[in-house]
């Protein structure tokens, strides 16, 4: 009977169609029935979470460790991020030996730059970070560490074409010099006297739409990249002398990565330290004709 029903709709539907522009079954038909266009939509990709698994195992007690670690991006109606929902569970040997849940929350000055950033456990202030700037240019960011007791300021300097090319912060013996290729891009910075170069694919970055990057954090350089910094591209290796690890990524149709895997050493060795999934939520807006 469904079968039936379908077949008699589609034979309704094609005779509507081609009779509707005469009464006339003689007459040639002129084109398409009159009716709205149409509604073309533009899609818009936001980060919604973000899983990560770092990956360790002891030789001489053969004990395997996991940290599985997911961020969930909370945002309003309006697609503005309120704060994210950090989790972490640990596992030696697959039993869970910690679980956390913090929260993290941050501020946009008037011209919605990142203010403030919180890491928070409750009403209780794990980390917070403070930026301060002069001509839209990030001069300092004061990083209160509350949890570990301690507090330092980096300070930042830049050459004429306004790129940042130090960061400083004498309290926490750190000294690191940036420099750029061709592409205004970051390729190689030296750490304490440690230079590591960087290469990069030419897809989007997953936090391209956030008042904030991430990327520092995910990589675990938190204090080497200020999270103000933007990184327009995602980083494929690392080069620290002759040692190089890798970086393989998966794409979605808009060139957004959908999953990381992060090499200890080049990708044919295939010794994985870790690896990162991203999830989008799609907003679909309607175009004006």
């Amino acid at each position: 009977m469904k079968k039936l029903l379908k077949t008699s709709f589609i034979a309704s539907l094609s005779l509507f169609l081609f009779n509707c522009s005469s009464d006339d079954s003689t007459a040639i038909i002129e084109g398409p029935c009159p009716g709205p266009e149409p509604i073309e939509t533009e899609k818009t990709y936001y980060l919604s979470a973000i899983e990560q698994n770092y990956y360790d195992e002891d030789e001489e007690s053969n004990e395997k460790y996991l940290l599985h670690v997911n961020y969930k991006l909370d945002y309003d109606a309006d697609f503005k991020l309120n704060k994210i929902l950090y989790t972490d569970t640990g596992y030696t040997n697959n039993e869970i030996v910690r679980e956390q849940s913090l929260e993290m929350h941050h501020t946009l000055d008037e011209n919605g730059k990142l203010q403030s950033f919180t890491l928070k456990n409750g009403a209780t202030i794990i980390e917070e970070y403070t930026y301060t700037y002069a001509t839209n240019l990030l001069q300092s960011a004061n990083y209160n560490l509350v949890a570990q007791g301690g507090a330092f300021t980096s300070k930042f300097s830049y050459n004429q074409k306004k790129q940042m090319i130090s960061n400083t912060a004498s309290a926490a013996n750190l000294l690191i010099d940036y420099s750029y290729n061709t592409n205004n891009q970051i390729n190689q910075f030296k750490a304490n006297g440690q230079v590591i170069k960087l290469t990069y694919d030419d897809k989007i970055s997953p936090f391209y739409n956030l008042p904030f990057d991430l990327t520092s954090l995910i990589i675990n350089f938190n204090y080497i990249f200020p999270y103000t910094y933007t990184f327009p591209n995602n980083i494929t290796s690392f080069t620290t002398g002759n040692e190089v690890a890798d970086v393989d990524f998966t794409y979605n149709e808009v060139n957004l990565p959908t999953k990381a895997i992060y090499y200890d050493g080049k990708r044919e060795d295939n010794i994985v330290a870790f690896d990162v999934t991203y999830t989008y939520t799609v907003k679909e807006t309607a175009v004006q004709p």
